[in-house]
């Protein structure tokens, strides 16, 4: 049964959280293979989320992952370059070509 969320003060400068999801039907969907590229996958989205993964546990049908949140800076401005480099983070070249291009187009 899921729990209710919760999320931490915005006056906080870091947040902690314990995520966990399981595989629908609690399949064992995770093998060697699956958890090796489960943890590569983990590691890209960790920069492009801008979180960082203190400890994580992949099991054969579910996994746990501790991260940390840092606050968001006052101020941050955000601009096409930044958002090109995070998305070349999980992105392929051409995907991020493509982006560019469509930015620059707007």
């Amino acid at each position: 049964m899921a729990s209710p969320r919760y999320f931490a003060d915005p006056m906080v400068p870091v947040a902690y959280y314990h995520c966990i999801s399981r595989v629908v039907e609690r399949r064992l969907a995770f093998g060697p293979e699956e958890k090796e590229q489960f943890v590569r996958l983990m590691r890209a989205y960790e920069g492009f989320c801008q979180v960082r993964v203190l400890s994580y546990c992949v099991m054969s049908n579910h996994f746990h992952i501790m991260v940390e949140v840092k606050k968001r800076p006052e101020g941050a401005v955000y601009s096409d370059a930044w958002l090109l480099k995070q998305v070349a983070l999980i992105y392929s070249k051409p995907a991020v070509r493509m982006l560019k291009e469509t930015l620059e187009t707007l």
